[in-house]
């Protein structure tokens, strides 16, 4: 389908990155020109919050943000999880940034959290749930790559998120370049399992059977 997916843990995201980009990290041997981070703290990026952006959405909603790295470089957009907001990213940002690593990170609030706003409650009165599903807030996304200028990008989705970045991918294949997701979870029975993640496994010495039975599948659960 033209991109990947990746499940890993969340200490995993800067290797993940650093695979990506090319840079080295912990190796002794930073990149020309790249400090040395092996032994620096990861620090919050100093004003997280005051550096946030805002941008009016084709969605209806004026969504918040922080960009940070080079702006020319590869594009990587990270989604929060529930009740989080881009901040949950602001250590990663700052470890990525330190390290030269030739991305444009774009940290957003997603519709309800953070600095972006609501949804009109004229759009939501009947129904309020279809406001705030995947689907919505992927759109979201799409609106804000589209007021930035992005053709695609890197998409990493963590949580709540992961079922973000999921929809993106599977509505959108052109727009997200890989996928990486932090404690994700499908359903198996929608499209994200049988649509994408089988076909993804085919060829393999495995059936859908076996790997129904690898991967934990639960309903949504109380909020963390």
């Amino acid at each position: 389908m033209g991109h990947r997916v990746q499940w890993f843990w969340p200490a995993s995201l800067m290797l993940l990155l650093a695979g990506l980009t090319g840079c080295e990290r912990n190796s002794g041997t930073p990149r020309d020109g790249a400090r040395d981070v092996s032994r620096a703290p990861a620090a919050a990026i100093p004003g997280f919050d005051e550096s946030k952006q805002s941008r009016a959405l084709s969605t209806g909603i004026t969504m918040t943000f922080v960009e940070a790295g080079d702006p020319d470089g590869e594009p990587v957009i990270l989604l929060h999880g529930y009740t989080d907001t881009s901040r949950s990213f602001s250590r990663v940002l700052e470890d990525l940034v330190v390290g030269g690593a030739p991305l444009r990170l774009i940290a957003l609030d997603q519709r309800g959290h953070g600095g972006s706003s609501m949804p009109p409650a004229s759009r939501c009165a009947e129904a309020p749930e279809r406001c705030f599903d995947p689907a919505t807030m992927a759109e979201d996304v799409i609106a804000l790559m589209d007021v930035l200028g992005l053709a695609s990008g890197h998409v990493v989705g963590h949580s709540m998120g992961s079922l973000v970045a999921q929809e993106l991918a599977l509505t959108h294949p052109s727009r997200v370049r890989s996928l990486m997701l932090i404690g994700a979870f499908v359903s198996g029975d929608t499209p994200t399992f049988t649509d994408f993640l089988v076909p993804l496994i085919e060829g393999t010495d495995a059936s859908e059977g076996q790997w129904l039975s690898l991967i934990h599948i639960s309903e949504p659960t109380r909020p963390y």
